[in-house]
């Protein structure tokens, strides 16, 4: 048991620290081995506590914080979905759930309307029941709450699917609805008819790469990263709007030597 146990431990260990050895063989690269250990050490222990490190880490917490609020108000917009997973890889599991919840907290201070408080219903587990004195053998004692004790609540953002009928129609159909009751006193400015969108089409590619070979050798290589794209229509204004965006952009050719050197990077 002592030596499973000592097994997950290094394997544990050793998912941490892989990526900063080059996989050579043990013998003779000693060296390599000891340079790699050095870096491994430098890169966990001593960089990530530096200033640039540290503001760094703070502009991407300040960053996704900032996202994660606009997410709460439009829960269905795909490319700020894209933008929050790439924030996410940059952050630790902590500062992801610090930053969510202190996103929810802005939000219940400056929009009351958009919070619920739910209440959190607390759970037994079996430690809970093993560590608990031989006096709370009734049950109806254990869910009753205690004196003086105040029940935990849980911040909820209410989303479109936890609203009403009316807080979830449109402009649009609100206008229509009162035209179609006779009620004329109500309805949008010219500058939200203008504004409205009829619809929207979302255009997403992950990664893509293209490749011109002549026969065994790639003579031209196109990789082209996250490329995002959407349509807008707008029907007040008879107008659309076409956008479109990308991380990067690398076109590689072959050289003399049949080595790909980039070529055009964007």
């Amino acid at each position: 048991m002592y030596q499973l146990g000592r097994a997950f431990e290094l394997m544990s260990v050793n998912q941490r620290f892989r990526k900063y050895f080059r996989g050579l063989c043990v013998r003779g690269h000693a060296r390599d081995y000891w340079k790699d250990a050095y870096t491994a050490v430098l890169e966990e222990y001593i960089r990530p506590y530096t200033w640039s490190r540290i503001q760094e880490h703070r502009n991407n917490y300040r960053r996704y914080k900032s996202m994660y609020k606009e997410h709460l108000h439009r829960p269905t917009d795909t490319e700020l979905k894209l933008d929050l997973q790439l924030l996410e890889d940059t952050l630790d599991v902590t500062s992801v759930l610090t930053a969510r919840e202190q996103a929810k907290m802005e939000i219940a201070e400056e929009e009351p309307s958009m919070v619920r408080k739910v209440p959190t219903r607390k759970t037994w587990s079996f430690w809970s029941w093993f560590s608990s004195t031989g006096d709370e053998t009734d049950g109806s004692s254990r869910e009753s709450p205690v004196e003086g004790e105040e029940a935990e609540e849980e911040l909820l953002i209410v989303g479109d699917r936890d609203r009403s009928w009316w807080s979830r129609m449109t402009a649009e159909e609100r206008r229509r609805l009162f035209e179609g009751i006779g009620y004329e006193r109500w309805g949008p400015g010219p500058e939200a008819e203008l504004n409205h969108i009829g619809h929207k089409l979302n255009f997403t590619l992950a990664n893509c790469t293209l490749s011109l070979i002549n026969g065994d050798r790639e003579i031209l290589v196109a990789t082209v990263t996250h490329f995002l794209s959407s349509l807008e229509t707008r029907p007040g204004a008879k107008a659309y709007k076409v956008s479109a965006r990308t991380e990067s952009v690398v076109i590689e050719g072959a050289s003399l030597e049949n080595d790909l050197v980039p070529i055009i990077t964007a």
